[in-house]
């Protein structure tokens, strides 16, 4: 059983059954994208809310809503944070 943040992300993706690709993302499709986050030790699955980008040498910005649980992000941090203290032993 893998327990990096990361790891339980895609895990509970997975139990979830939603897609999910380990590879770095093209920037020239992010017009597609629902959403984005970051696998963080400290946060667990952090949601990006905007994602600022050069193309053909012009700004670009993608901006993201997202509302707690409600949304595929928003519960997909739940879950996470979820799974992570069913995971977690109590010390002392």
């Amino acid at each position: 059983m893998c327990q990096s943040s990361a790891c339980i992300g895609v895990q509970v993706c997975r139990r979830e059954g939603i897609q999910v690709r380990l590879e770095a993302p093209s920037i020239y499709s992010v017009d597609k994208w629902q959403g984005a986050a970051i696998a963080s030790t400290s946060r667990l699955l952090l949601p990006v809310h905007v994602i600022e980008y050069q193309k053909e040498s012009k700004p670009h910005k993608k901006q993201f809503q997202y509302s707690k649980g409600r949304s595929l992000l928003g519960r997909l941090e739940q879950l996470v944070l979820a799974e992570v203290e069913h995971c977690s032993e109590t010390l002392g």
